[in-house]
């Protein structure tokens, strides 16, 4: 939705029903959710229902002050699929989210439950389950304890302002970069200083450099604008992106260089969206 709070997440309490849901600042807007319900559909193909739009609509305006936000409002919708431990007792949201790893008598382990905020320990348990199965002994887990994910390094604090000198990019632009990739941010402009062009905008509403696209093709295996866009960055969330500019995103994911693709961008992008 259009942007209503900063530097605060608010936990809030449905007035209609009690149930809890989250209005937090994201990327220069304001996110509002979560629901659950149980899904009987393609997991492959999850939407979310208008009435569970229409609940967090009002919801959300009868706990915030200013203009109502409106169905129109709504920039994007997110939803997916999760699994959980079943439990005919309890509605969706009381359900435990722990998590259980199960295995087949063929020998396939597999893991029901958890939340992405401890998934890094939920790998751990599901790998160390199946080097047991196949006798296939483990270190003992300190470095993935202790190692960063990628990114995850140090940076000096001066980091961005030293990026922007060295890049001759703007201050706002070397701090965005830096809180997004982290300790990777100069490897993600290191090809510009063959490719100039990579250190330009995508287009103007796409504001992303051609060097963040060029990284993630490379390096993230972005293949998409749909992975690249609303996968990896949120532009796609957030925004509603010219055609334009989306085309010229595919083909900067396609491989072109970025001074080819800001001229001779098609319309394949857009139809991906």
């Amino acid at each position: 939705l259009p942007p209503r709070i900063a530097g605060h997440a608010l936990t809030l309490t449905a007035r209609s029903d009690g149930r809890v849901f989250f209005v937090m600042p994201f990327e220069g807007r304001t996110l509002v959710g979560t629901t659950d319900r149980d899904f009987h559909g393609d997991p492959g193909d999850p939407q979310a229902e208008e009435r569970d739009v229409t609940w967090l609509l009002d919801e959300a305006n009868a706990a915030l002050d200013g203009p109502p936000f409106r169905r129109e409002d709504v920039l994007s919708v997110t939803c997916g699929v999760r699994t959980l431990l079943h439990d005919p007792a309890e509605r969706p949201s009381a359900v435990s989210r722990e998590q259980r790893v199960f295995e087949e008598p063929d020998g396939v382990v597999h893991v029901v439950g958890g939340k992405l905020t401890t998934w890094r320990a939920v790998a751990r348990t599901l790998v160390e389950r199946a080097a047991r199965t196949v006798g296939k002994p483990l270190d003992d887990g300190r470095a993935g304890r202790t190692t960063p994910l990628p990114g995850g390094g140090a940076t000096a604090p001066d980091a961005a302002a030293a990026l922007a000198r060295a890049s001759g990019l703007d201050l706002a632009t070397a701090e965005r970069l830096v809180a997004r990739y982290g300790s990777r941010a100069p490897d993600v402009l290191a090809p510009a200083r063959d490719d100039p062009s990579l250190l330009e905008p995508v287009g103007p509403t796409v504001p992303e450099l051609r060097a963040e696209l060029a990284w993630l093709r490379d390096a993230e295996f972005a293949e998409t604008v749909d992975d690249a866009l609303r996968r990896r960055l949120p532009r796609l969330l957030i925004d509603r992106p010219a055609p334009a500019d989306l085309a010229r995103a595919d083909a900067l994911l396609r491989g072109q260089r970025a001074s080819e693709s800001a001229g001779d961008a098609t319309g394949d992008g857009a139809s991906r969206r």
